[in-house]
């Protein structure tokens, strides 16, 4: 009799020891994507080990980063360090030569991508999945898996809908995301935590970039925002960062409005990570395979 209830304890003991796979999902657009480098810091320091990352628009370039066994820190660097963060400045960022652009003008960010991947060593990993819209479908589209070529995805994930030259997989026309609603497909036991990035309020318009202006203009025109629906049903735990609008207004797209972003990604975290089931918490790095 004993011996049987020993057992049982031992067997729900071992199954409370158990640990759920945790899924981080990076959401934001344009530079507001870089708070996530914040938050994966204080993933780290806190010890929470991310078992698999999926991103949207910039977040899918930090997540790729990460995913390759970049630390934070480093990845951090590569955005403050101007050039590091060239392609990602002017193409990617589209703040860096954002007097120069026009509604007429399209921007080709493949070969920028291929040379950021080949330079950078990037592949795919199974512990990643990156996110884009079929404008052709009106659907979410995921790469994931390991056989699919890392710069067209990180493209696709990264090109404006009018502003950046799309990707063409067979029919379908493959854009950011940001400004549409996607929908995600959470795996059965997983815990998913999102990482949402906001601005704190309307910015005077007078206070736009070229390119924030038309994705105001842009998303009042299709009237909706960017929304991260689960399949699944609806998720309980989001990490919300809100960056104020001074910082961008005042600082532009300088180290310090990039700084401040990544700051304010990290506070969030903390204080996200402060109440989160400690049973879920291990030894954290970076995710590679």
């Amino acid at each position: 009799m004993d011996q049987t209830l020993q057992s049982a304890r031992v067997a729900v003991a071992s199954k409370a020891a158990v640990r759920k796979p945790l899924e981080l999902v990076l959401r934001g657009h344009g530079m507001l994507g870089l708070a996530h480098i914040g938050v994966l810091r204080a993933f780290v320091e806190k010890g929470v080990r991310i078992d698999h990352l999926t991103a949207m628009s910039l977040g899918s370039v930090v997540a790729t980063l990460f995913a390759n066994g970049v630390d934070s820190s480093a990845i951090e660097q590569m955005f403050l360090n101007k050039k590091a963060r060239r392609f990602m400045r002017e193409a990617w960022l589209g703040h860096g030569k954002c007097h120069q652009y026009t509604y007429g003008k399209v921007q080709d960010l493949l070969p920028e991508a291929r040379n950021f991947v080949e330079k950078n060593h990037l592949m795919p990993k199974a512990t990643l999945s990156l996110l884009c819209f079929d404008v052709v479908e009106a659907q979410t589209m995921t790469y994931e898996g390991i056989d699919y070529d890392l710069a067209t995805a990180l493209t696709a994930c990264c090109s404006v809908a009018g502003l950046m030259r799309p990707i063409r997989k067979g029919n379908a026309v493959l854009v950011d995301c940001s400004l549409y609603g996607c929908k995600l497909e959470t795996p059965a036991g997983c815990v998913t935590i999102i990482s949402d990035v906001k601005l704190d309020g309307a910015v005077p318009e007078d206070g736009l970039s070229p390119i924030d202006r038309w994705l105001d203009r842009r998303s009042r025109l299709i009237g909706q925002e960017s929304s991260c629906e689960s399949v699944a049903g609806k998720h309980s735990m989001v990490i919300k960062t809100t960056v104020p609008n001074e910082a961008l207004v005042a600082y532009g797209c300088s180290e310090e409005a990039i700084q401040r972003i990544i700051d304010a990604g990290y506070e969030s975290a903390l204080l996200f990570l402060d109440t989160f089931d400690a049973r879920q918490a291990e030894p954290a790095v970076a995710v590679e395979t």
